[in-house]
């Protein structure tokens, strides 16, 4: 049985993310918050085409 004591955890060598990693999240993130101002953007001219007011929206 192999017992796995701190020092051993601390020494074990640590793999490195991919070098995608941190260009696709910050995409994620530059994509969600284009989204949600986007659509904050958007709405009052929907509404007005639409007649409609912002509660309707939603």
């Amino acid at each position: 049985m192999d017992v796995t004591t701190p020092e051993t955890v601390l020494s074990s060598p640590r793999s490195r993310p991919s070098a995608l990693t941190l260009p696709v999240v910050l995409a994620g993130v530059v994509l969600v918050a284009m989204s949600i101002s986007g659509t904050a953007v958007a709405l009052p001219g929907v509404g007005q085409d639409l007649g409609a007011s912002g509660s309707a929206l939603n």
